[in-house]
């Protein structure tokens, strides 16, 4: 079972880096954002002092 999430997970991650390519952004990064969900991904999830950006409105 555990092996068939991570498959899933890495294909959803698969598409979103797709989607990415092809200009569908909102897509592709609700798939990409899943890769620290499998750790065959060499992703390395960051603790940067400062929250993540949400998509709010940062101009000034």
């Amino acid at each position: 079972m555990s092996v068939q999430v991570k498959t899933e997970v890495a294909a959803v991650v698969n598409r979103g880096m797709t989607f990415l390519s092809l200009g569908r952004l909102d897509e592709g990064w609700a798939g990409y954002a899943r890769r620290f969900e499998d750790p065959r991904f060499p992703f390395v999830r960051r603790d940067w002092p400062w929250p993540a950006w949400r998509g709010e409105d940062v101009s000034e």
